[in-house]
């Protein structure tokens, strides 16, 4: 699934052109004509490897929520919790680099809504379902009383990453899921999982609070 940089073939500059312009324009508002122009090849050569325009829309989602997948696939794999955020930062870098058109494909994708975007909000709730499962197993994740609604929040927290990215490097200078912007926004996170925010008050306070 993993793409190369360097790989020419005629396959992968159709699939990596579709992408770029899918997540620029929309897919509604892409050719195949476009496609193929972007790509250097005909637009029967188009037809030939995908069969269609919904074939080669079906294999960028595919080749987008694969990705994504690797990311959470690796973080349920560790047994600490650093060594769970170590992990996904790690695969996540790996990924964009690979796969540079990643985040503003997924944006896209989300945006537009659609059959599409419930797939991989689907597969990707329950990768993290999965993930979180392997954690409580493993005892660095604390049982829940609703396992669903735990996996859709941690899942949103972090779709809101990409939808959000442009505007959170604006407001706050840095790109969260690039570099040494990942690096802090990881840490933030993991604070804010780790130690919540709110602040607990003494038992003897919350046993008086209760008898008024």
């Amino acid at each position: 699934m993993r793409p190369v940089p360097g790989d020419l073939t005629a396959t992968a500059a159709i699939l990596r052109e579709a992408m770029r312009l899918f997540a620029e324009r929309g897919a509604t508002a892409v050719s195949i004509r476009d496609v193929s122009a972007a790509a250097g090849v005909s637009s029967s050569l188009v037809i030939h490897h995908f069969g269609s325009k919904r074939g080669l829309k079906e294999a960028a989602d595919e080749r987008a929520m694969g990705a994504l997948e690797e990311v959470l696939a690796v973080s349920g794999d560790e047994s600490t919790v650093d060594g769970a955020m170590e992990s996904m930062q790690a695969s996540l870098v790996d990924q964009l680099q690979q796969e540079p058109l990643l985040m503003p494909y997924l944006r896209r994708l989300l945006v537009d809504g659609g059959p599409a975007a419930q797939a991989l909000f689907d597969r990707l709730l329950e990768s993290t379902r999965g993930a979180l499962h392997q954690w409580q197993q493993a005892g660095i994740v604390r049982p829940s009383a609703d396992d669903d609604v735990l996996s859709a929040f941690v899942l949103v927290a972090d779709l809101a990453t990409i939808l959000l990215g442009e505007q959170i490097q604006t407001a706050l200078g840095f790109n969260p899921v690039q570099g040494e912007g990942l690096q802090r926004w990881s840490a933030a996170l993991l604070d804010l999982y780790r130690e919540g925010i709110f602040i607990q008050p003494p038992a003897q306070d919350r046993t008086h609070r209760g008898k008024r």
